[in-house]
């Protein structure tokens, strides 16, 4: 590899953590989460992506020279791995969930179910989990298996993952805040004995405090397992109604029925509606919401400050700040299967 392509690579993951191996002689944008946990950013198997990203035959070399036949790679990639299955010996799990999001919950148990299952066969196997860069969505499939089978809080897997995985100074590892939330109900899950159910829910309102006026709320969930988002409402001026200053009251004037996962948006627009100046969102999972308010498991209550909700692409750039506070309501029902958007 010329001088200049390794400049290029490091700069490109230069808040990871990279892993040189001499024996093999690659220099890949990897760590070793724990003995039998790999994560890394995509492998490329083409130009341009081999410039900045890990090389597929460099990823090959690695994992064939160190670990054989003791390795299997799980890849999330709603937009496709990029690679055959051939490339690692057929070897490959794909659970594939949207960038810059959590999965639906339902998909983390399976995650971590698979994964247990090959690195419990024996010791001295090894699972290659990636993303794109290797950080969100890998992180949270990572966290999850070390909560679930470890017996980690989801602070501490979080935190060991930072420190594992990112550089000194360069924040977290796994930094969207939806998907931290989503931590924290794998450990509500593994506490109260990994008890899930997919449920379906009538959301009854939103309720934004300290709220500036036009804005666009509306609500999303996952289509496809996963693999993608659609909108299904978005709420109009005549379902919008102010009942204090800066406090608007958002309540469908159809019967809302949603999955588990909601995915609640908050836009604005200034200049005539020309110009974007705020992109917000945050995801939640109405079962471990619901049944965190003291048994009421019929009806649940989310609320989330503006400091916790996503920003453009996860991060927290979510540009002006057009609200306060957000409160979302909703009844479960267990009558309506066919009525939930997908």
């Amino acid at each position: 590899m010329s001088p200049l392509l390794g400049l290029l690579r490091t700069l490109i993951s230069s808040p990871r953590i990279r892993h040189h191996d001499p024996l093999t002689k690659t220099s890949l944008d990897l760590c070793h989460l724990t003995p039998q946990i790999i994560v890394m950013s995509m492998p490329a198997p083409s130009f341009p992506r081999t410039l900045y990203r890990n090389p597929l035959r460099e990823v090959q070399r690695y994992l064939e020279g160190t670990y054989g036949e003791r390795y299997a790679v799980w890849e999330f990639r709603a937009e496709g791995a990029e690679y055959a299955d051939e490339d690692f010996r057929g070897r490959v799990w794909h659970h594939p969930f949207v960038d810059h999001h959590p999965p639906p919950f339902s998909l983390l148990p399976a995650i971590v179910e698979s994964l247990h299952t090959h690195l419990d066969s024996s010791e001295k196997n090894v699972a290659v989990l990636h993303c794109k860069a290797g950080k969100g969505r890998s992180g949270t499939a990572a966290c999850a298996y070390l909560i679930a089978y470890k017996s980690y809080t989801a602070h501490d897997a979080m935190e060991l993952f930072t420190a594992k995985r990112m550089k000194p100074g360069w924040g977290n590892g796994v930094s969207i805040r939806s998907q931290r939330r989503y931590l924290q109900y794998v450990e509500q899950w593994q506490g109260n004995g990994r008890k899930y159910v997919d449920q379906r829910i009538r959301l009854r309102k939103v309720m934004v405090y300290g709220g500036v006026k036009g804005l666009k709320v509306s609500v999303a969930v996952f289509a496809e397992e996963g693999r993608e988002i659609n909108t299904i409402h978005t709420f109009t001026p005549q379902e919008t109604t102010d009942t204090a200053p800066a406090t608007y009251s958002c309540v469908p004037s159809t019967n809302l029925v949603c999955p588990t996962d909601i995915c609640i948006k908050i836009d604005h627009h200034s200049f005539f509606g020309l110009v974007q100046t705020t992109m917000s969102h945050t995801w939640f999972n109405t079962y471990f919401e619901s049944v965190a308010l003291e048994g009421q498991d019929k009806e649940g209550r989310y609320e989330v400050d503006w400091l916790d909700v996503d920003g453009w692409k996860g991060t927290k750039s979510k540009g002006r700040k057009v609200f306060e506070r957000v409160v979302v309501e909703w009844e479960v029902v267990d009558d309506m299967v066919d009525d939930v958007p997908r």
